[in-house]
């Protein structure tokens, strides 16, 4: 007895903990001719020191979401909770500055009148310092220190935020996010304001930067490359629900809908059949380009049932042997290029795209081969749809 109470400890320690939990969290807003329907029943896990990402395109209802867990704003039903504390519920509302929660606005919202070390300062509450004793403003004057040595700007406190460039500026809003140790920061599209290298270089330092504080942090975005390269843990939002959430591997290798692998990056749609073939691990679809092994999102997999099966471009390589097809036009990106093909000798068959190596790309018009590149046991298979193009 004691053996297996020995075990059951070490499986409940085993299990990542809660920071926040989002469940069946609802919002209309008033409009005409009709209510708009934001949130629609909402459900979101969030572990403690993990990086979630809400990706979803612009009017999914991820910004509402997002105010709705900061306490700017209420849900009409359902329950948030962090941790074990309970901040939005049926008749019960918990405050903004009540919550722990810091929040990193898109453009930084710095007030301009105050200094870089005023800023951050200001997240810590006791705005009148003359009302501190001399430990606390000391202790207080240590806590800014500490933070702007942490985002890198240890020699900014005194210069005012229209000194400072957009990188700079977003530092600083995330050391006031930062001041008062909340349990979740939220940061609502930070680097959307800034030019692609500064994008690129901020969000890997602040990546970084949670990583070493450990605070869980969620990233509201509708860039699929931001939101995959960053988070531990993607959720996609569509029409005011989360319609999948996984490790950004999960999502990408194993979309749950067509839309959403449309959503998340290019990708190449087949009319196909299931199949039996002993040579593919089952289930098996054949399409255009041949037989291919799949995962299921949705169907039954027998044999004959219509489906559309789902490729990435990278899936696919232009050879010496394969399915006939025209090039339609070509996309140079540097390390890699886009070729749009049309399956057939005349290219009158479906759409597919191939990723390559830059130098190596075909001209328009050219007559090539494609086949599935690996395997064969990369796709996707979801029912039968039509598709408007």
């Amino acid at each position: 007895m004691q053996e297996l109470d020995v075990r059951e400890h070490l499986i409940t320690q085993a299990q990542p903990s809660i920071a926040l939990s989002v469940r069946g969290v609802t919002k209309t807003f008033p409009a005409r001719p009709a209510p708009v329907a934001a949130l629609r029943g909402v459900d979101l896990t969030v572990v403690s020191g993990s990086f979630t990402a809400i990706l979803g395109a612009s009017g999914c209802g991820k910004t509402t979401l997002l105010r709705l867990i900061a306490g700017f704003d209420r849900p009409d039903s359902g329950e948030i909770r962090l941790s074990d504390r309970v901040l939005a519920a049926p008749g019960l509302h918990v405050s903004p500055e009540r919550r722990n929660i810091g929040i990193v606005p898109q453009e930084g919202a710095l007030f301009p009148h105050l200094s870089v070390a005023q800023n951050v300062g200001f997240g810590l509450g006791s705005w009148q310092l003359r009302s501190l004793s001399r430990r606390a403003r000391r202790a207080r004057a240590e806590r800014i220190a500490e933070l702007l040595e942490l985002v890198g700007l240890p020699e900014y406190g005194e210069r005012r935020p229209g000194e400072l460039s957009g990188g700079q500026q977003q530092r600083v809003a995330l050391a006031r996010a930062l001041a008062p140790n909340p349990r979740v920061v939220l940061l609502d599209e930070p680097f959307s304001a800034l030019d692609a290298g500064l994008r690129a270089e901020l969000r890997e330092e602040v990546r970084e930067l949670l990583q070493r504080v450990g605070t869980t942090a969620i990233l509201v975005t509708h860039d699929q490359e931001e939101a995959l390269s960053l988070a531990d843990h993607v959720a996609i939002m569509r029409d005011g629900l989360v319609v999948q959430a996984d490790s950004p591997q999960g999502i990408y290798i194993a979309p749950g809908d067509p839309h959403i692998a449309a959503f998340i990056g290019e990708v190449v749609l087949l009319p196909g059949r299931f199949v039996d073939n002993p040579d593919i691990p089952a289930p098996c679809a054949e399409c255009a380009l041949g037989c291919v092994a799949v995962r299921m999102a949705g169907g039954s997999g027998t044999t004959s049932e219509q489906c559309m099966v789902l490729l990435r471009p990278e899936q696919l390589e232009i050879a010496d042997h394969g399915a006939a097809a025209r090039v339609v036009s070509t996309s140079f990106f540097g390390h890699d290029g886009i070729v749009r093909l049309r399956l057939g000798e005349d290219g009158s068959g479906p759409p597919v795209l191939v990723r390559i190596q830059g130098n190596r790309l075909p001209s328009s018009g050219d007559l090539v081969a494609v086949r599935i590149a690996g395997n064969r046991s990369a796709g996707v298979a979801a029912p039968a749809f039509s598709v408007t193009r």
